[in-house]
């Protein structure tokens, strides 16, 4: 009797022992090894083992095989999900290029869009003002044309004025031409009260084309300028852009090491 419950108090005691505090993954495989190689051991040794020995040596080497096979699915799921991190930070990783790629595309095409639609607006600009300087160049002809007869017509007066001493004068002659000079700039007055306000319309329009003439030129200088910048803008995002693809794979293969 002694002998047998000796011999069945270290897989009752090994059996009913409370669970301990959760140690490192090595400790734990070497501290089970050596309590198997103990019990192995220790059965072993006995020549005679009860049946309720047996059931607890049955147990305890399912549990240990249940344990081994938790640590296998464990580690297997580890690796399997390291992996799968590295895969989705390299498709995480070029996903953001071709984003990057498409933000530097459509921010092109809109400054393309914005040069494009300035030059639309200055020709509407100019398209609604050519007509109107075409017919003031037409205006202007016939002004000139208009003064310089008058200039031959008070000329020729001047011309037939006697300046002799004793010459006769034929005051009939005198008369008509001073009407018909009279008349012709009454006509001359007449026409250039008719054509005032349209003249002064045309320069009010001259005077405001030429403000957005200018304005536009300055508008044109600035997108010049802009346009000069975005490749010195666009140098620094790509370097700025490479140095973090290096800080990020040099973390990312730190984490891996």
């Amino acid at each position: 009797m002694k002998t047998s419950s000796s011999s069945s108090s270290p897989a009752t005691s090994m059996c009913h022992t409370p669970p301990e505090s959760p140690v490192s993954a090595a400790k734990m495989r070497t501290s089970g090894r050596g309590a198997v190689a103990g019990v192995l051991k220790y059965f072993k040794a006995q020549k005679k083992v009860s049946p309720v020995q047996e059931e607890e040596y049955h147990r305890f080497r399912l549990l240990h095989n249940r344990l081994i096979q938790l640590r296998f699915i464990n580690a297997r799921t580890e690796a399997t999900m390291a992996n799968l991190k590295v895969n989705v930070e390299d498709q995480l990783f070029w996903v953001w290029l071709r984003v990057n790629k498409m933000r530097n595309y459509v921010v092109e095409n809109s400054i393309e869009a914005q040069r494009l639609r300035q030059e639309i607006k200055l020709r509407q600009v100019l398209s609604l003002q050519m007509p109107l300087l075409n017919e003031w160049s037409k205006m202007d002809a016939r002004n000139f044309e208009a003064l310089s007869k008058l200039t031959r017509k008070l000329h020729a007066l001047s011309v037939r004025l006697p300046f002799l001493h004793g010459a006769t004068v034929d005051v009939v002659a005198i008369h008509e031409e001073m009407v018909t000079a009279i008349e012709l700039m009454d006509e001359i007055e007449d026409i250039v009260i008719k054509f005032l306000p349209r003249v002064e319309i045309i320069l009010y329009e001259m005077t405001e084309l030429l403000s957005m003439f200018k304005q536009e030129l300055s508008y044109f200088e600035d997108m010049e300028k802009s346009l000069f910048l975005i490749p010195v803008f666009a140098a620094k995002e790509s370097s700025l852009k490479v140095h973090v693809l290096q800080k990020i794979e040099e973390e990312r293969k730190s984490m891996q090491h």
